[in-house]
C-alpha cells in the first residue's frame, strides 16, 4: 500500500504511474500502475481517488482504468471501445473528477 505521505506521479516518458515512498528505513520508487496488457498506458493524463479506488485516464487509448487500493485489481472503468461519442466510448479523455459519487470525465 502507499505511504500516507506518498504522491503518485504520472510519467509520459515511460507510461507508468509511480510514487516515491519514504519511511525511516527505506526510500524507493514503486510502480503504482502501468505495465503490459490492460495495465499498459499510452499516455496517462489524470488520476482521481474515490471510495478506496484510483481512477486513471489513458487519453490515446480512450479509456479510464480503475485500481482497487485494497486488492490491487485493475479493471476497465469506462471507454476502451475505440474513440467516439457513443455511450460506451470516449474521445481522448484528459481528466477525471468525482462529485457526490458521480464521475466526470
Amino acid at each position: 500500500s502507499m505511504h500516507p505521505q506518498s504522491q503518485p506521479q504520472g510519467s509520459s516518458r515511460n507510461d507508468l504511474i509511480q510514487y516515491i515512498s519514504q519511511d525511516f528505513v527505506n526510500v524507493g520508487i514503486h510502480t503504482f500502475l502501468g505495465g503490459l496488457g490492460l495495465h499498459q498506458f499510452a499516455f496517462p493524463t489524470s488520476m482521481a481517488f474515490h471510495d478506496g479506488d484510483a481512477y486513471v485516464t489513458d487519453s490515446p487509448n480512450n479509456r479510464v482504468l480503475k485500481k482497487s487500493l485494497s486488492t490491487g485489481e485493475v479493471t476497465l472503468f469506462m471507454g476502451g471501445k475505440g474513440r467516439g461519442d457513443a455511450l460506451h466510448q470516449l474521445a481522448y479523455p484528459s481528466s477525471i473528477a468525482f462529485h457526490d459519487g458521480d464521475a466526470y470525465v
